[in-house]
């Protein structure tokens, strides 16, 4: 493959990267990661009612643990809520308050809506084609050992 093309796909990346700089500011003690969770949840509760840790942690491909401290940031927060099965210890129940409820509104669907309303020159293959490259190439380098100097 063409090397410039390369150098101007990596180019394109740091462009990508300056896209998230434009999102709206989050709340005090919010991360992008905790509304990804807080969309997450709010997906797996309109698919599946009860939302478990672990399907977070499966819908995501993260951890069960990462996804536990992050959840207990965003119960911590009023965000989220946590209960304990009780048919099963090990099982912990997760869903959103109406804090974290208006918090996905906003963030995601409103803004994501939005987004949608910028983007009117752009084709829905294009940006198909374009995440699936991101992807496509990330999962090519991600276990790959670069050169070394």
């Amino acid at each position: 493959m063409d090397t410039a093309l390369i150098k101007d796909f990596f180019d394109c990346c740091r462009d990508a990267k300056k896209i998230l700089e434009l999102l709206p500011p989050l709340p005090q003690g919010l991360t992008p990661r905790h509304i990804q969770i807080i969309d997450t949840i709010s997906q797996l509760e309109e698919k599946n009612g009860l939302v478990k840790i672990s399907d977070i942690s499966t819908a995501l491909h993260v951890t069960r643990p990462s996804i536990t401290r992050l959840v207990s940031e965003l119960a911590a927060a009023g965000y989220a809520q946590k209960a304990g099965s009780a048919t099963d210890g090990r099982v912990t129940y997760v869903a959103l308050t109406n804090k974290g409820k208006s918090c996905c509104d906003f963030y995601v669907k409103r803004y994501h809506n939005w987004v949608s309303s910028q983007l009117t020159g752009i084709k829905t293959d294009d940006l198909i084609c374009a995440a699936k490259t991101i992807r496509s190439f990330y999962a090519a380098l991600k276990n790959s050992e670069p050169p070394k100097p």
